[in-house]
């Protein structure tokens, strides 16, 4: 969770950011902060604070594109139906 669950933060995929546990300790520590962005149309961004008043900003990944089929891919398909 970017905004905790202690702090009210919904499970949700606004507030996610996929971090390990050990990120998520450290940024309930004294003087850091964390908050989601809203991007409309956009993937999700977060905002991380530190405790020198820094501030970092993370954004996740594009979804993958769909994948092609491969030529051998196709043949065999092809053979599996005609079979």
């Amino acid at each position: 969770h970017i905004l905790s669950r202690r702090n009210k933060g919904a499970t949700t995929a606004h507030n996610g950011a996929g971090l390990c546990a050990a990120s998520n300790y450290a940024e309930e520590g004294d003087g850091w902060t964390a908050r989601p962005v809203r991007r409309h149309g956009r993937t999700h961004l977060f905002d991380l604070g530190t405790p020198t008043g820094h501030h970092y900003r993370s954004a996740a990944p594009r979804l993958p594109s769909a994948a092609r089929r491969s030529e051998i891919e196709a043949i065999l398909i092809a053979h599996l139906r005609a079979s």
